[in-house]
């Protein structure tokens, strides 16, 4: 079992509209809340994990509108999925305000140090061999970010020399570094300010999700930001994940509980098996006495059976 696992059984399909232009407002609190299933599926594995009353650290991170916080309490897509799946499962979320840097989380979720959960990610193959995904709830293209008044940008080439704001440890980040050597990057600590760099024209462009960029735009009240041209890095795809070593260790556990009530079957066949063992032999005693009773030729030898004694 893994917890992941058990988030999985209650993710619903999403199907969200994207911002048509950064002129119309992306309200999220406008966005139908998604319909709770009536019932959730446990394995007795997973409903005794739940019983022994874990609670599982989520990171509350700077993106809108997945996950963010406001006045100390968490908001977003991902909250409002954990807090359902709470509510279904009696699974216990503590949503960790503020949270580290993501590339400090990012390390301490590989190296088993905790958070316990991000709840926005993109699947990678690389991440996925020490991490694991739920299935995504949003997709959305990249697009390039970009001041209203700076000059034409029509693709990615058009950066080239220029200076991007990127969040270090993000998927851009790396993209970019390892896809496009001629961009220059300026690393910014969270969204906020690689947006913000862009506002006050410290770096030409932020390039990020064309569903969650508008929201950050409007919350941070950067006006003078608009969405230039389409990116040629892949689409931003979000799950949530969790330690990998969680499924390891819940998995040994329930083969741990396996190979008991398998031990415990065992060992109560074997005692059955010995009990009528001793229940046959009893009974063949028992019948052997019987005939040997009724017998009239029980005293006698077999070899003397027939034949006249001396005494006689």
């Amino acid at each position: 079992m893994n917890r992941s696992g058990i988030t999985n059984k209650i993710f619903f399909c999403a199907v969200f509209s994207f911002v048509s232009s950064l002129n119309v407002d992306p309200c999220y609190a406008e966005m139908p809340a998604p319909e709770p299933l009536k019932t959730v599926s446990l394995t007795a594995e997973e409903r005794a994990w739940i019983e022994q009353s874990h609670t599982v650290r989520v990171r509350v991170t700077d993106q809108a509108p997945y996950c963010y916080h406001k006045g100390g309490k968490p908001f977003g897509i991902a909250v409002d999925y954990l807090n359902t799946v709470s509510k279904q499962t009696g699974i216990k979320f503590h949503f960790v305000i503020p949270s580290p840097p993501f590339s400090v989380d990012l390390k301490g979720l590989i190296q088993h140090k905790g958070p316990d959960l991000l709840g926005s990610l993109t699947p990678t193959p690389e991440r996925e061999k020490n991490i694991l995904f739920t299935e995504p709830y949003v997709s959305s293209p990249k697009f390039i970010f970009t001041r209203d008044d700076a000059e034409f940008i029509a693709s990615m080439e058009n950066l080239t020399g220029k200076t991007v704001a990127v969040i270090k440890s993000y998927l851009v980040h790396k993209e970019l570094a390892e896809n496009y050597p001629d961009i220059n990057l300026l690393f910014c600590k969270n969204n906020k300010e690689a947006l913000t760099a862009v506002s006050s024209g410290k770096a030409i462009a932020f390039i990020g999700s064309l569903f969650a960029t508008p929201f950050m735009i409007n919350k941070y009240g950067l006006k003078n930001i608009k969405a230039a041209a389409p990116s040629a890095l892949q689409d931003a795809v979000v799950a949530m994940a969790v330690d990998h070593q969680v499924h390891a260790e819940l998995a040994e556990a329930a083969e741990s509980d396996n190979l008991e009530m398998r031990r415990t079957r065992h060992e109560g066949s074997t005692r059955d098996d010995a009990a009528a063992a001793r229940s046959r032999r009893e009974e063949r005693k028992i019948i052997t006495e019987a005939a040997e009773r009724e017998s009239p030729c029980r005293a006698q030898p077999p070899s003397t059976r027939g034949r006249r004694s001396p005494a006689d």
